[in-house]
């Protein structure tokens, strides 16, 4: 496949609890917050670093812990980036297609056998349907065979809960009386059984709907109360907070930001 010409426009796929976001504006990526990071450079080698580094590292593809802090330059590459679940699919395909080495806690690659860089290169050309996108990704990241994993009943009540009303204002607290726990069992079990808080997972879930209120509208303001944030500082500091960047890093008028949702 040949190299897809670029443009200005980023590209964002959600799916499931997993987003790919293909950009050649994004700069720099200071700290990753709430999940695992797969990058992909579509083109050259990125540069980053990170608290512990000596010297600058460079690779094609990094995969970066949830709560690490790192540094990454772009070097203007067209990149893209895929968070991976909670449970560890993603890295579990990672660790039995690519070969890693470990530098500061970070996965580079230096050895790839299969086509996974063409496949997100033809997902840029292309700007496939959302469906075609998701059965592509899934093929490398889940491969469809993994185990499902078991859930406690009220945790996965709690989920469908804020996935069916994100903006929704109940607190933990009255989230774990209506489950018959109390807020400290409650707040320990989902973590345990999710591997996020359950106040990150309704942040999280939130942003999530604002790109999709955003798909329809093409307005910030509107898909943030969309979302069920306050106002734009609520947004702008939550969004910060789970994606490591302030929004205004895409959503301005020399950048579109195409969303397409599952």
């Amino acid at each position: 496949m040949s190299k897809p010409v670029k443009d200005n426009t980023s590209i964002a796929y959600l799916w499931q609890d997993q987003a790919l976001l293909i950009t050649s504006e994004y700069k720099q990526y200071r700290i990753n917050h709430s999940a695992d990071l797969l990058i992909v450079s579509l083109e050259g080698s990125i540069t980053f670093t990170t608290p512990c580094s000596s010297a600058p590292g460079n690779a094609k593809v990094l995969v970066v812990p949830q709560r690490q802090a790192i540094n990454i330059d772009f070097n203007n590459y067209l990149t893209a980036i895929i968070t991976l679940d909670c449970f560890g699919a993603g890295k579990q395909f990672i660790k039995d297609h690519f070969l890693f080495e470990t530098v500061n806690n970070i996965w580079c690659e230096f050895h790839c056998e299969n086509d996974f860089v063409s496949q997100l290169q033809y997902i840029y050309a292309e700007r496939p349907e959302n469906s075609c996108c998701r059965a592509r990704l899934d093929q490398f990241l889940s491969q469809g065979s993994l185990p499902k994993l078991s859930m406690d009943h009220r945790i996965r009540k709690a989920m469908l809960w804020v996935l069916n009303d994100p903006a929704d204002t109940l607190t933990n607290k009255e989230v774990a009386t209506m489950l018959g726990l109390s807020e400290h069992h409650f707040m320990r079990l989902f973590k345990k059984s999710y591997g996020l808080s359950f106040s990150k997972f309704k942040q999280c879930c939130r942003i999530k709907a604002f790109f999709k209120g955003y798909g329809e509208s093409q307005n910030i303001t509107d898909a943030a109360h969309y979302a069920g944030f306050v106002d734009l500082p609520h947004f702008s500091n939550t969004y910060k907070k789970i994606l490591g960047h302030a929004p205004s890093a895409f959503f301005h008028k020399n950048n579109p930001l195409q969303v397409m949702c599952a």
